[in-house]
């Protein structure tokens, strides 16, 4: 325990004021009573945690990885996903030229910088119809063909590619992406065609395309040199279009006499059909860790590690801040006690620069392992991470909290997680198994936010798992800061 300070006459005066509604009489200009400011750190000591695995996350990103990798002092990691598509622009039916599509073209882009590995690495990617719609929850360790999705000796389009991609057009190069390109089958591109021919209204409705067309299946067969960030997946047709005036009419080809020689056409394509998050879609994820890694983790280091691996889980001593704020204050009549903070940092091994593009976590998210919550309805629910995450659910100063990674000092400060504490003492959630107050996790999570037009603050308005790149971060276990402050009023 330790006495920080005692705080000046008038600032006492405006803390009792504000903070004991008791006080509602109105006392002489002189106020002789001291507050002190007390500081408890002593909750870090014997503190338990420990790495968890962490085999799968829920379809809870628009991020889609493709790829694979060896990646010394990390492990193995390889992906590619399942999506389904939505429809996106109408074909002018009329319009194309001898009634023919040239090709089915489905296009991956990210951005330049949005892959890990060598850029020069030669990798093969293979594309495959869904033979069924997805569910809306999914997770990342499904196998595709064994739950009846894919039927894998039915390839309807594969290329080879590096992440280079030397041959994109202007265009993309100067706007900072890249493109994978997969010619589909022609047996797909006619059927589709023909679907839609026969029910061009229909075709352009989510529910009734995702029965002619489940999705897709996007898989690496080749190479281990690179994983790239797939953040859009177009399905186009590609044929040649008659020109039409301003006012609708076809445009025409002539001879000197006025006779019609040919049609005016140009080829041209047309992104039909894209993913979005109206849609499900899911990384399918696997990972091996390395094994120097497994050793370091069984001699009581901890490590978390993503997109899959490990999380971690600390047994916060909930209810021995609770006891020593409590008795604070336990039959003291000629004192009045507020509980100010509890904060939290998590301080991290220096992981230096790491050249194959592992990462720290840039946030982490502290919740309960499991349990009950009162959510912000004033509801008793279940929570784990998969509820966290399925639900959309978001940090909310009570049941879940999160901290960004500060690379220069090496730590994730969560701040004041007081009202983790006090929603406990004031309604406990988990009253038959106290447990659940207590059994915590860490879990890397990636952010999305939006800004105020009428301010500078940004609110968040999504919380996903984070995959955008191998992460990987060794806790500091000795250093871990937990802090109870609170102020004693004394008479």
């Amino acid at each position: 325990m330790k006495l920080k300070r005692i705080l000046p006459l008038a600032l006492i005066t405006a803390m009792v004021a504000s903070c004991n509604d008791d006080l509602n009489q109105i006392g002489s200009s002189i106020d002789d009573t001291v507050i002190y400011i007390i500081e408890d750190s002593t909750f870090s000591e014997n503190l338990s945690i420990k790495s968890i695995p962490n085999e799968a996350i829920p379809n809870r990103t628009l991020t889609q990885m493709l790829g694979a990798m060896n990646i010394p002092e990390y492990g193995s990691l390889r992906s590619g996903f399942m999506t389904q598509l939505v429809p996106y622009n109408e074909l002018d039916l009329d319009a194309i030229y001898q009634d023919k599509i040239d090709s089915l073209i489905v296009t991956f882009t990210y951005k330049s910088d949005a892959f890990i590995g060598d850029s020069l690495a030669p990798m093969q990617i293979s594309v495959y119809e869904l033979d069924k719609e997805l569910p809306t929850r999914l997770y990342s360790n499904i196998d595709p063909e064994t739950e009846g999705y894919v039927d894998l000796s039915k390839v309807i389009g594969q290329c080879s590619y590096s992440a280079s991609n030397l041959n994109i057009p202007d265009s993309l190069y100067y706007a900072g992406y890249k493109t994978i390109e997969v010619r589909l089958s022609d047996e797909l591109k006619d059927r589709l065609y023909n679907a839609y021919k026969a029910n061009p209204d229909q075709m352009m409705d989510i529910d009734y395309f995702k029965k002619i067309f489940p999705g897709l299946y996007a898989r690496n067969t080749y190479g281990t040199g690179s994983i790239s960030n797939i953040s859009e997946t177009i399905m186009g047709w590609c044929y040649k279009k008659k020109v039409r005036d301003s006012e609708g009419n076809f445009i025409t080809i002539k001879d000197d006499k006025g006779n019609i020689l040919r049609d005016s056409v140009i080829s041209t394509s047309t992104a039909g059909y894209v993913f979005t998050n109206a849609v499900p879609s899911i990384n399918l994820i696997q990972a091996n860790v390395a094994s120097n890694i497994e050793k370091a983790i069984t001699q009581g280091k901890v490590y978390i590690q993503g997109p899959i691996g490990y999380d971690a889980e600390i047994k916060f001593p909930t209810r021995k801040i609770i006891e020593a704020y409590e008795n604070a204050k336990k039959d003291k009549e000629d004192i009045v006690c507020l509980l100010n903070a509890v904060t939290l940092s998590i301080p991290v091994i220096d992981p230096g620069t790491n050249e194959h593009g592992v990462v720290p976590p840039p946030y982490l998210l502290f919740m309960r392992k499991g349990g009950k919550v009162y959510n912000s309805d004033n509801k008793l629910v279940e929570t784990s991470k998969n509820i966290f995450f399925s639900d959309k659910l978001l940090p909310d100063s009570k049941n879940y909290f999160y901290a960004t990674y500060d690379a220069t000092n090496h730590v994730y400060n969560f701040g004041n997680i007081r009202g983790f504490i006090t929603s406990i003492m004031e309604k406990n959630p988990n009253t038959d198994n106290p447990d659940a107050n207590e059994d915590m996790i860490l879990v890397p999570v990636d952010i999305t936010t939006e800004s105020s037009s009428s301010s500078s603050t940004e609110t968040i308005t999504a919380m996903t798992p984070y995959i955008a790149k191998p992460s990987q971060i060794e806790l500091d276990t000795e250093n871990i800061k937990i802090k109870l402050i609170y102020s004693i009023k004394k008479y």
